[in-house]
């Protein structure tokens, strides 16, 4: 579990102690709510290309990621849960989790992650 997941709080009061000092960004402890949320970036910087193997088939940010994934497993792409736009210009789609194990995050994980 990471550190900051176990101080995630709908106390009304400490919120409202804690915004009373600053703004803040929201942020959602998915693995307690029992969400997953699949976060499709696009490139953040211009150098931010995708490797060869991603870019000969025209992906250039997170949505062509999953949008060959489903292609591959012969599935639909996911458009049909809750979206919200990110402040980069990505989506973020929220699901709810399967039971069973917890689903962790895999940002920046090169043997368990999705995309580049």
């Amino acid at each position: 579990m990471s550190d900051w997941e176990p101080r995630a709080t709908t106390d009304p009061d400490r919120i409202t102690a804690t915004w009373s000092t600053g703004a803040f960004n929201l942020g959602i402890a998915t693995g307690p709510s029992t969400l997953v949320v699949i976060d499709l970036d696009r490139p953040k910087l211009p150098a931010d290309t995708p490797p060869a193997h991603r870019a000969e088939h025209g992906v250039t940010d997170g949505a062509d990621v999953l949008a060959l994934l489903c292609d591959r497993h012969r599935q639909p792409f996911p458009a049909d849960t809750y979206t919200v736009r990110t402040w980069s210009g990505g989506t973020h789609l929220y699901f709810s989790a399967p039971e069973g194990d917890p689903l962790r995050n895999t940002a920046g994980d090169s043997a368990r992650g999705l995309g580049w």
